[in-house]
């Protein structure tokens, strides 16, 4: 999609389980990016949306609604990580 951002179809797969295998992948990957405190130095950010077979909404609107939803992790990830160094 953009220079760090990728797209991900997989059918017939459950919002809750790819919710689950990202988090899961997500830990496991943050491994590689701690600092010596033992702080993650850069989370992932991910927007998982699930279309039905009944879907009415278009490409873009999934594709946006999926933004929303991975600029709101990313604002998440952020707020932590201002949190973190006031500390």
């Amino acid at each position: 999609m953009g220079d760090d951002e990728y797209m991900l179809l997989i059918p017939g797969v459950k919002e809750s389980e790819v919710t689950e295998r990202m988090e899961a992948s997500c830990a496991a990957l943050s491994q590689f990016g701690k600092r010596v405190d033992g702080k993650v130095r850069r989370p992932l950010s991910y927007g998982i949306i699930e279309v039905k077979v009944n879907n009415k909404r278009t490409a873009s609107q999934i594709l946006a609604e999926a933004d929303e939803r991975m600029y709101a992790l990313k604002a998440k990830h952020k707020a932590e990580f201002q949190d973190e160094i006031r500390r």
